[in-house]
């Protein structure tokens, strides 16, 4: 078997390439995970809506590691002016 030379100039276009296919991969996974980011909080925020008053007197909202309990209109104002 014999074997094939590659030139410094085809390996450097070898890493380049390599380099940036998985820069792309990295992104397509970001870019997806934030949709389903996007996604669940649209869904969260029209349930909240739905909610009748005794539900909506104490919701569970997550920040960082922990669940902290709003009503439904103190979580409004904290998401408009996030939003």
């Amino acid at each position: 078997m014999s074997e094939s030379k590659v030139s410094a100039e085809d390996q450097l276009m070898l890493n380049k390439f390599a380099r940036s296919y998985q820069i792309q991969t990295q992104l397509k996974t970001d870019l997806a995970e934030a949709k389903t980011l996007v996604e669940n909080i649209g869904d969260a925020s029209d349930e909240i809506l739905l909610l009748d008053d005794e539900d909506a007197a104490s919701i569970p909202c997550r920040i960082g590691n922990c669940f902290v309990h709003f009503n439904q209109v103190i979580l409004g104002v904290k998401w408009a002016s996030n939003g």
